[in-house]
């Protein structure tokens, strides 16, 4: 694999993209974007890495386990832990019943035209909004050097 070269400028990678805190004032660590959670492993060895605040970086956790919870129970038809198309998902449903449970009441099942019994997933999408927003970002600031926040 190729890597991307970093050509920006270097003042501008001071402050955490996410809430705009000095880098050098906080507790920091290393953002992936795409964000792991969706990646299988091996994971490929150009992924684009930045440094954030520590804070902000975990804030994201729960929302990306949850969008690749639903991500996967929409592709699966289930949240049974066995049953999931991404092995994460089916690890995230295992041992945490409180988000399965919460995923399941996502789900509602209808009779289509003919009888056929059809179901659709309602996710919360604000939660989904921050998962998509955290990894544009990352992409647009690793990808042309510019904070967009």
């Amino acid at each position: 694999m190729r890597s991307i070269d970093d050509f920006s400028d270097r003042r501008l990678k001071s402050w955490c993209i996410h809430c705009g805190g000095w880098l050098s004032d906080l507790h920091c660590n290393r953002d992936h974007a795409p964000s792991k959670a969706f990646l299988l492993r091996p994971y490929p060895a150009n992924l684009p890495v930045m440094t954030v605040c520590r804070r902000c970086n975990s804030g994201f956790s729960r929302d990306e386990e949850y969008m690749v919870a639903i991500l996967s129970a929409a592709l699966s038809g289930t949240t049974n832990p066995a049953a999931q198309k991404i092995p994460s998902a089916g690890r995230i449903f295992a041992s945490n019943s409180k988000l399965r449970a919460s995923i399941e009441r996502c789900r509602m099942v209808f009779s289509a035209v003919g009888g056929d019994q059809r179901q659709i997933w309602k996710p919360d999408l604000e939660r989904i909004k921050r998962v998509v927003l955290k990894n544009a970002r990352g992409h647009a600031f690793f990808e042309i050097g510019e904070p967009m926040t």
